[in-house]
């Protein structure tokens, strides 16, 4: 029976789960993505293989889970900043101002590794999707001064 490190089971899968995505991240960042395969991340995040199948099914699936994560994490962010902006100005200063400490940590590189990894249509057009909504977070553009004659 392997041991819980958590106060719950739900947390300790949490942690987990959290685990295995950080190692496949890391892996792909690093190595690429045809390095991302359960028994890599198993082994990065210290587990073996047959337990990631317990998360993840396929090398698909974790390629999938770590660019909807990275994408969430980094919308969530955008939108606080936007929302916590007073007027227009400031809203696009936010917006910029938290996509360059996002890209200083390098949020960015999961989806910039999986770009150049030659993924099969589909999955290049939900990178596209993702980013199109990212760029949705962004301040409503200013009105523009009524024209003088």
């Amino acid at each position: 029976m392997p041991k819980i490190s958590a106060s719950t089971v739900a947390e300790h899968r949490a942690r987990q789960r959290e685990a295995l995505i950080g190692a496949a991240i890391d892996l792909l960042v690093n190595e690429g993505a045809a390095a991302v395969t359960p028994a890599a991340v198993g082994a990065r995040a210290g587990l073996a293989r047959s337990s990631v199948y317990q998360y993840f099914d396929s090398s698909a699936a974790l390629l999938a889970t770590i660019t909807e994560e990275a994408f969430r994490r980094s919308n969530e962010a955008l939108a606080r900043a936007v929302a916590a902006a007073d007027g227009p100005v400031e809203r696009i200063e936010a917006f910029f101002r938290e996509s360059l400490r996002l890209g200083a940590e390098g949020a960015h590189r999961p989806a910039a590794a999986l770009m150049n990894a030659g993924l099969p249509p589909a999955c290049l057009e939900r990178l596209r999707e993702l980013h199109l909504e990212q760029v949705e977070l962004g301040p409503e553009p200013c009105p523009r001064p009524p024209r003088t004659a």
